[in-house]
């Protein structure tokens, strides 16, 4: 059974009203060695914004704060597109 995620509260429209263009975004498993050949420890989300010369990089360093990632994007994509309710 999958363990309950508490979400922090959501943020509306009126919380959300500046925005960045953003040029891309990717998912990685992570290691700490400069070469990238030991074992991932984290999950890295990278994000490249528009007018920024260096991307962004969030940092998931437990398997609870991937959980807790993957839950709001769920909830909201849940609030944006209610009818893609359970397809894939």
């Amino acid at each position: 059974m999958k363990k309950k995620v508490n979400l922090p509260e959501a943020t509306g429209p009126s919380g959300l009203r500046f925005g960045t263009d953003i040029e891309y975004f990717r998912v990685g498993s992570m290691c700490p060695t400069p070469d990238g050949s030991g074992p991932p420890k984290w999950v890295a989300i990278e994000i490249k914004v528009k007018g920024i010369k260096w991307p962004m990089f969030l940092r998931l360093l437990t398997a609870e704060a991937v959980d807790t990632v993957i839950a709001m994007l769920e909830k909201h994509k849940k609030d944006v597109w209610p009818t893609r309710l359970n397809k894939p």
